[in-house]
Formats: structure tokens, sequence, C-alpha cells
């Protein structure tokens, strides 16, 4: 039972967090220019995510839903692994990473 309650946690957090992002995400910077080459809200637009190819799993469901309830939302999820992901945030090819570990400084 507690294994199935971890993954239930595990899932919601990711969940929370794919949401938070997306919302995040629609919030531009970089003024007129910025706003005009992309007009993307948590509502509608596209966001390109790399994640973490253990996650697959649980995002893969979440991001169903979250497409379903927003039908105007694409998320491209590519799945891979870790450092993979931190070289796309690295590079700037992404505008968001789900990975196992805490970012610092570095």
């Amino acid at each position: 039972m507690k294994k199935n309650k971890h993954y239930w946690l595990q899932g919601r957090r990711f969940g929370l967090a794919l949401v938070l992002g997306l919302s995040l995400a629609g919030c531009g910077g970089g003024g007129e220019e910025a706003a005009e080459e992309r007009n993307d809200t948590p509502t509608k637009g596209v966001l390109r995510v790399s994640i973490d190819e253990s996650f697959k799993p649980v995002l893969d469901s979440q991001i169903k839903v979250y497409q379903a309830s927003f039908p105007n939302a694409k998320i491209i999820a590519e799945y891979k692994p870790e450092a993979e992901c931190l070289k796309d945030l690295e590079k700037d090819s992404t505008r968001m990473v789900i990975v196992t570990r805490g970012l610092s400084e570095e």
C-alpha cells in the first residue's frame, strides 16, 4: 500500500510541476518583440519539454489529461537521459526540463 501511495504522490507532484511550468512558460519576458514571437499561455500554444526518461509512465498520462482539458495547448515531450535534458536547458533548446535532481548555481 505504501508503494502505491508513493507513486500517487510522486505523480501528483510532477503533475503540479507540469502545470506550474506551463503557467510560467506563458509568462513572457523581453517586451513587445517577445510577445509578438511567442504568444503562448497556459491554455494555448506549444511547449517543448525535455523529461528524464524514468518519468515517462507518470508524465504521459499527466500530459494527456492536460491536453484533453486544454485542446489548444500542445506539449512536445522529449524523453531523454537526465544529462541530455540538462544539455538542452544549457543550450536553451527547451523551455522546461523535468529531472530527478535539483539544480545548483553550477
